[in-house]
C-alpha cells in the first residue's frame, strides 16, 4: 500500500485491516485476510495485529506488523500459532504477547527472536457438554510501564489465581493480586503505571490496587450502584480520568474519577461482544463496534460531551476489532 499519514486514523476489521479517518471519512485497506487484535505503536506509525487462518475452533494466526511509513506489511514470527492480542511497550520498542501454552513473550520487532519471560499465564478454555476443552484463548498481557508487564497467572487447577508482574528482563516476578480475576481483559493498569484496576467477576467488585504499596481499595460494588459494574474489556483513557468496560451483553459502562471519588454510568447496549472499543487520544471520545447481526457491524464514535453516538459510514466484519491511533487527529 502507498505511504499514509496515520495520525488520527482508526484501524478496523473488514475482510482485512482497514483504516478510516474519523473526520474526513477517508479509508484505506492495508491487508486482506481475517485480521484483528489491532495494536497501534505509541508513535502512531505501526500496527501490530493477528491475521487468522481460521476463527474457531482454535484461532491460529500469524503475528503481523504494518509499517505505515514504509508501506509494508510483514509477519513478525516464522509460523502461525495461538496468540493473544499483542501489546506495545510505552516506548514502542517491544511487543508482549502470550500463547496457548501459557507462555509470556517479549519481542523486539526486527531484532531477533522473542524471549520467553513466564510459563504460568492463564489460558481460557471453552468446553463441550462433556467438559472437554474445544477451544483455547490466550489472555493478553498489559504493560505497567516500560519495564514491567502485568498478566493473569494460572494455578495448578487451571483457574486464574491472581495477577502477576514481571520485569521485561524476566529477573523480577511477583504476584501483585491474589484471587479470582475476570479473565477477558478484566484488569487495566492506569496510564501513569502507579495503579491497576481489576474486576473480581461478573458480580464485581471493582478494585483499585496501588502498585507501589500493594494496598487494595474496593471502588464499587453492584449493591452501591444503580448501573452494573464493568468487568470485561477494561480500558483507561489516555489521561487516566475515565475507564470504559462492558458488562457482557448489557452494554458499555463508563467510570469517571474525580480525585478519590468515582462515578459510574451505563451508556447503553452499544457494542458487540469481544474487544471492540478504543479511546481517542483526546480522552473525550471512544470508538466501538455496534452490532448489526452476527457477521456485520458499524463503527460508532461516542462523544462524552454530548453523550451521543455518531456513526461512521463504514462496516466491520469478524473478527470484530477496532483501534484508534494514539496520535492526535487534526480535528
Amino acid at each position: 500500500f502507498p505511504p499514509l499519514e496515520g495520525a488520527g486514523m482508526i484501524a478496523y476489521s473488514n475482510d482485512g485491516l482497514r483504516l478510516v479517518h474519523p473526520d474526513t471519512g477517508q479509508t484505506a485497506m492495508l491487508h486482506a485476510g481475517l485480521d484483528g487484535a489491532f495494536a497501534w505503536a505509541p508513535g502512531g506509525r505501526r500496527i501490530a495485529f493477528l491475521s487468522y487462518l481460521r476463527l474457531s475452533p482454535c484461532a491460529f494466526a500469524f503475528l503481523m506488523l504494518a509499517d505505515l511509513e514504509a508501506g509494508l506489511v510483514r509477519p513478525l514470527l516464522d509460523a502461525p500459532g495461538l496468540y493473544s492480542r499483542p501489546a506495545w511497550s510505552p516506548d514502542g520498542q517491544h511487543l508482549a504477547y502470550t500463547d496457548a501454552e501459557g507462555h509470556l513473550y517479549v519481542l523486539r520487532p526486527g531484532d531477533g527472536s522473542p524471549r520467553m519471560l513466564r510459563r504460568d499465564v492463564y489460558v481460557a478454555r471453552a468446553i463441550d457438554l462433556q467438559g472437554r476443552p474445544v477451544d483455547l484463548f490466550p489472555t493478553a498481557p498489559k504493560w505497567i510501564d516500560g519495564q514491567r508487564i502485568a498478566y493473569l497467572q494460572q494455578g495448578p487447577s487451571g483457574d486464574v489465581e491472581g495477577i502477576g508482574v514481571v520485569s521485561i528482563h524476566g529477573m523480577e516476578a511477583r504476584r501483585q493480586v491474589e484471587g479470582p480475576i475476570w479473565p477477558y481483559d478484566g484488569f487495566a493498569p492506569t496510564p501513569d503505571g502507579k495503579q491497576l484496576m481489576y474486576a473480581r467477576g461478573e458480580e464485581g467488585p471493582l478494585v483499585m490496587v496501588d502498585l507501589g504499596t500493594g494496598k487494595q481499595t474496593v471502588i464499587m460494588e453492584h449493591a452501591s450502584s444503580s448501573a452494573r459494574i464493568p468487568y470485561e474489556d477494561l480500558q483507561w483513557s489516555p489521561d487516566g480520568l475515565r475507564l470504559i468496560g462492558k458488562t457482557g451483553m448489557a452494554g458499555v459502562v463508563l467510570v469517571e474519577r474525580e480525585r478519590a471519588a468515582y462515578r459510574i454510568s451505563a451508556l447503553g447496549a452499544l457494542g458487540v461482544p469481544g474487544e471492540a472499543q478504543s479511546w481517542a487520544p483526546d480522552g473525550r471520545r471512544f470508538v466501538l463496534i455496534q452490532g448489526e447481526g452476527p457477521s456485520s457491524g458499524r463503527l460508532i464514535i461516542y462523544d462524552l460531551a454530548t453523550r451521543q453516538p455518531d456513526p461512521l459510514a463504514v462496516t466491520t466484519r469478524p473478527p470484530h476489532d477496532v483501534a484508534w491511533n494514539p496520535q492526535e487527529t487534526s480535528r
